[in-house]
C-alpha cells in the first residue's frame, strides 16, 4: 500500500497508484530518473511511499548537475 505523502517533504505526492489502485500508471512515469537515483530513493526512502514531483525533480537536476559539473567545481 503506497501513501499519499512524500517521504522527503511530507507533502501530497499525487501518486497515481495511491490516489486509484485501479491507475494504469502515474506523472512519474513521464520522468526519466537515473538508475543510481533509484537506488538510493530505495536506500533513503524505501518503497512504501513516492516522492512528489518537486522532490523528484529537484534530485534529478541535482544527479545530473553532478554527472555534467566542471572538474573543480562540486
Amino acid at each position: 500500500t503506497y501513501t499519499q505523502l512524500c517521504p522527503r517533504c511530507e507533502h501530497p505526492n499525487r501518486c497515481g497508484l495511491a490516489q486509484n489502485s485501479q491507475a494504469q500508471g502515474c506523472w512519474c512515469t513521464d520522468l526519466k530518473v537515473p538508475e543510481n537515483l533509484l537506488e538510493k530513493i530505495q536506500d533513503n526512502w524505501g518503497d512504501t511511499s513516492c516522492l512528489c514531483k518537486s522532490c523528484l525533480s529537484e534530485l534529478i537536476e541535482e544527479s545530473s548537475g553532478r554527472d555534467r559539473s566542471p572538474s573543480g567545481q562540486s
